[in-house]
């Protein structure tokens, strides 16, 4: 069982969403040969970047329809990983990691609310400057993208109080536990996962967290995640990736409360 993205209606709109970052990331199949020279030669070309710092390569991300929910299923390394760049802007804004079979792009909130019409553009020009500065071919005929993510960090500021606000915020958790004395959670974590469909086959998997979190003043909130990852047809990264954002979307606005909604304001 899973939601039939035929049914899905057009993607809602926010003029004050709750989103904190943004995070859009293909994977390909590997660059053979990928390493440290590479990375190097990317810090070289790539001049616009604040700092650089290598580290091990994120495993492979892996969806399948009988996948275990709640439980991360990535790719194994024999041997020593290969190498990862993270790179960030002057400002903090944005961010990007670099290895042999994923490009990702981050984009952070300072003044402006970060969104996939941002990060789309910022990944295809960062996968264009490794080409060029490496002669890879993130995209072409021999590393074809396989998988997109795209992940929507949030959080809310809720009424102050003594229990849980996750209830406010999301419509299959109701705000009495149990009888009294046990009426009232003093906090909550939740997980949970939507497979998503198309013409009745297999297409990704949506992910959402949520989780009693104070703000950087101490304040009562909420913070929740939206993962979408979606399956490549044919290398047409860009495609999925647009998917993605849809369904991620639609999935915020069929698991939250209207109030929120409202608050967010929702403008179709």
């Amino acid at each position: 069982m899973g939601v039939d993205l035929a049914y899905m209606a057009d993607t809602a709109k926010f003029d004050k969403p709750p989103v904190q970052e943004v995070t859009a990331a293909v994977q390909f199949a590997p660059v053979l040969g990928f390493g440290s020279e590479s990375l190097v030669q990317i810090i070289r070309e790539l001049g616009d970047w604040k700092s650089a710092d290598l580290g091990p390569a994120i495993p492979r991300m892996t969806e399948a329809p009988q996948s275990n929910v709640g439980t991360e299923v990535g790719g194994l390394f024999f041997g020593s990983p290969p190498p990862r760049l993270t790179l960030d802007s002057e400002d903090g804004r944005w961010g990007a990691q670099v290895q042999h079979d994923r490009l990702a792009i981050h984009e952070r909130r300072l003044d402006d609310k970060p969104s996939y019409d941002n990060v789309k553009p910022k990944l295809e020009e960062l996968i264009q400057q490794v080409n060029a500065a490496t002669s890879c071919t993130f995209g072409g005929k021999e590393n074809p993208a396989d998988l997109v993510e795209l992940i929507y960090a949030n959080w809310m500021e809720t009424e102050p109080g003594s229990t849980s606000a996750v209830p406010g915020l999301l419509r299959m958790i109701e705000p009495a536990a149990g009888e009294p004395p046990f009426d009232g959670v003093e906090g909550m974590r939740c997980d949970f996962a939507f497979k998503l469909l198309e013409a009745e086959e297999f297409a990704g998997r949506i992910k959402v967290t949520a989780t009693d979190q104070p703000g950087p003043k101490g304040q009562k909130g909420v913070a929740f995640q939206v993962n979408c990852r979606r399956l490549v047809k044919e290398g047409d990264f860009l495609t999925a990736l647009k998917h993605a954002h849809d369904n991620a979307v639609d999935c915020l606005v069929a698991i939250t409360r209207d109030q929120v909604q409202t608050d967010w304001e929702r403008t179709r």
